[in-house]
């Protein structure tokens, strides 16, 4: 299975006193456990709108998910050319 979405995380400017957005686009390759409604995949994003610094121009997502039918569980890192951020999401897809 694979899927693309596009997803955006805000962090608030102590200085500017505004929110900043930064937009990424991901593609998502997952594979089902048969007779379950678990599944694992790997997930890579770009950066396609940054506001701020918080991540540098180039930066990519490279992470795991797994879901066991109400969570989901991934944690990756943000890699750029100045920077290796890991990163851990957590997703209650409900019941």
């Amino acid at each position: 299975n694979f899927c693309l979405s596009y997803r955006y995380t805000t962090h608030y400017d102590e200085i500017t006193q505004k929110a900043k957005i930064n937009a990424f686009i991901y593609g998502l390759n997952s594979m089902n456990f048969p007779r379950t409604n678990r599944w694992i995949g790997l997930e890579t994003g770009y950066l396609l709108h940054r506001q701020g610094d918080f991540f540098d121009k180039n930066t990519v997502k490279v992470a795991l998910v797994f879901t066991g039918g109400i969570i989901d569980f991934s944690p990756g890192v943000f890699i750029s050319s100045k920077s290796v951020i890991p990163s851990l999401s957590i997703a209650f897809t409900g019941w």
